[in-house]
């Protein structure tokens, strides 16, 4: 039986599939890679999905859609994974700055820069598939799901349909935590003073669905337009620190300093990282190195939909 919200889902969906529907593919493969199961193999633990839609997470990561002050209330899936690897390492022109943010404004406490209590980043999308080479590592994350080198699909190639970027290092609310023992789980203790999202419209699910703490819709996400081959969608994403703000000794708040004085990119998200592959996660300035020791070298994730090839 449809429910208004898959309503809502399907129309969203088709409306945005009939704007692009008449875009033509490009000649060669995107950093971007189907998330269902297959070709995604699951851990020991498969369920990994919510319950009851999609236990095993078969369609790819989940989300929970309600626009900032709206009684609007959706589920929605998306079933690939777009990335930001180096050229050459299957990322095209764009190369690592494919997903850039870059920290536009910031907020600190009374007196000398040293403990931000709110901060915003200026984060821009480009889809540069038609001009990708060679092939990135394959992806896990911490609740035991990955991809096997060989085994999976050709990548993607066309426009990323209603993307969403998700910020690993944030919470989608103060009051959004697994209750219960966290030691020896997925779900990492924020490093320091919790950072919280402000007005974004999508929370990402994370992550067991049969586990104490169980998994939820706890990670931030915010909706971008579609995005065609060779072009680019910006939005500025707010975030609040709670708990005094990050002191100058916490390595988050040197990563945004320097972000914010040379406009340098502090997102990243390789194709080591699989859905939302950490959290709650660092915070760290993309290098443009082909990975990094962050885990899964990602602090974002964007996530979309595809238009069917004929």
């Amino acid at each position: 039986m449809n429910t208004p919200a898959m309503k809502l889902v399907v129309c969203r969906s088709l409306v945005l599939a009939l704007t692009t529907a008449f875009v033509s593919f490009p000649a060669h493969a995107a950093p971007s890679l189907s998330i269902t199961k297959p070709p995604v193999v699951s851990g020991p633990n498969p369920n990994t999905g919510p319950a009851p839609t999609d236990p095993q997470a078969k369609q790819g990561q989940w989300f929970l859609f309600q626009p900032p002050g709206t009684t609007v209330v959706a589920i929605e899936n998306r079933a690939y994974q777009f990335h930001d690897n180096a050229t050459g390492a299957g990322g095209g022109n764009a190369s690592t700055k494919a997903i850039y943010g870059y920290v536009s404004h910031i907020i600190a406490a009374a007196g000398p820069i040293s403990g931000i209590v709110a901060f915003d980043i200026t984060a821009t999308i480009t889809n540069d598939d038609s001009s990708a080479t060679g092939a990135g590592l394959p992806g896990h994350n911490s609740h035991g799901e990955s991809l096997v080198a060989g085994s999976t699909p050709a990548p993607y190639r066309g426009p990323l349909v209603s993307p969403v970027l998700v910020a690993d290092f944030a919470l989608a609310s103060p009051t959004l935590f697994p209750a219960g023992p966290v030691a020896n789980t997925p779900y990492a203790v924020s490093p320091g003073p919790r950072i919280v999202a402000v007005d974004n419209d999508m929370k990402a699910w994370y992550c067991f669905n049969n586990t104490v703490p169980t998994g939820g819709y706890y990670v931030p996400g915010w909706e971008f337009p579609t995005i065609n081959p060779g072009a680019s969608a910006t939005q500025v994403l707010h975030f609040e620190v709670l708990d005094g703000g990050l002191a100058a000794s916490d390595a988050r708040n040197a990563a945004i300093m320097q972000s914010y004085v040379s406009h340098s990119d502090i997102l990243s998200s390789r194709t080591t990282s699989l859905k939302v592959s950490n959290w709650v996660g660092g915070l760290l300035p993309d290098t443009g190195a082909s990975y990094s020791s962050a885990a899964e070298s990602s602090d974002v994730e964007v996530f979309h939909d595809i238009i069917p090839v004929p």
